[in-house]
């Protein structure tokens, strides 16, 4: 049983191919964060790997063992890949981890057929790991199958790509997100329509939302922070960008996912400004962007959008952080 949800399309042909005996020496898996990407690639080791009548079965010894995260013929690698504990941050794969694995892949399966390798955030490899990788996908050890996972193919040399079959998973339906929280996670229908929402299509995100109350209080929290610049004067509203570019040089990650906040937040405003509410992200904050909308022109939502998204892109290029948000609150419309 494929435990990937919302692809059904790309599992057919790939499960069609597989049981005809076409089974390729590397794979690409390529989507938005948080879209399945591991469980296609989980999903893939079992049935490769699998020893049921219907593969992959879910049930059997190889499968239960993949599941569990047990069976030495499937391993993962990711940039914490063979660091000691405690070893500090890392960005990428090093070189010498890549050297590791694709000397461990000259060894024999030694459970089932193949040996497995799993390799995270593919685009993020620097090139003396990618050639290291190259080379290994260019001349494959017999009964090894290389499945990669990125975001986007266009950081990957160009070279690995063309060796790979490449496989795009795209965000589910909001009724295949919404369905899968009340069936397989007992959420009630008001909550599962919020996070399918909030999920864009990621399953794996939503699955997350729903398990885990803090992922929904932060977002919440974020918001009611943009909701509070809104109604500021301009110098509380400098204090927040201060703040901002203060969370950007401590925690970068958390403090972009804000502006993209800010982003989805007048992108609903512009949707509920047209009448087409039930296209809007964050159902909950309805009735406070038509109160904004109602008072605002579809010209002036887009230009607010256009000054967000271009300090986020200053932002990427490190840009001075206060100085290119505080720009970006003068272009907001005053209380």
């Amino acid at each position: 049983m494929w435990r990937t949800v919302g692809q059904e399309k790309l599992v057919n042909t790939l499960a069609r191919g597989l049981a005809e005996g076409r089974q390729l020496s590397s794979y690409l898996l390529v989507g938005p964060p948080h879209v399945g990407k591991m469980t296609l690639a989980m999903d893939i080791a079992r049935f490769i790997t699998c020893t049921g009548d219907e593969k992959p079965c879910g049930e059997c010894l190889l499968c239960d063992r993949i599941g569990r995260g047990l069976n030495t013929d499937v391993t993962v690698i990711n940039k914490d890949y063979g660091a000691p504990e405690g070893a500090g941050e890392k960005t990428t794969i090093p070189v010498t981890a890549m050297r590791d694995v694709v000397l461990s892949a000259s060894l024999k399966p030694s459970e089932g057929n193949s040996r497995i390798f799993i390799i995270e955030a593919a685009e993020s490899l620097n090139v003396p790991t990618a050639n290291v990788l190259l080379k290994t996908l260019e001349e494959p050890p017999e009964q090894t199958v290389w499945i990669l996972l990125a975001t986007t193919s266009d950081r990957l040399l160009p070279t690995i790509v063309s060796r790979c079959q490449k496989l795009e998973l795209r965000p589910a339906t909001r009724e295949t997100v919404m369905n899968l929280l009340i069936n397989e996670h007992g959420a009630e229908k008001q909550r599962a329509e919020e996070i399918a929402h909030l999920s864009g299509g990621r399953i794996g995100w939503a699955i997350q939302a729903i398990s885990d109350p803090s992922v929904l209080e932060e977002i919440n929290g974020k918001l009611d922070s943009i909701e509070e610049v809104l109604k500021a004067p301009v110098d509380a509203r400098f204090d927040y960008a201060l703040k901002l570019s203060r969370d950007l040089r401590q925690d970068r990650e958390s403090a972009q996912q804000e502006l993209e906040l800010w982003i989805e937040f007048w992108r609903d405003m512009m949707l509920v400004r047209q009448g087409l509410n039930q296209h809007i992200k964050h159902l909950g904050r309805h009735s406070v962007m038509k109160a904004y909308a109602d008072k605002l022109s579809l010209q002036q939502i887009s230009r607010v959008m256009a000054s967000i998204k271009q300090t986020k892109g200053y932002l990427g290029q490190n840009a001075n952080a206060q100085l290119a948000i505080e720009n970006m609150m003068l272009s907001l419309p005053q209380p």
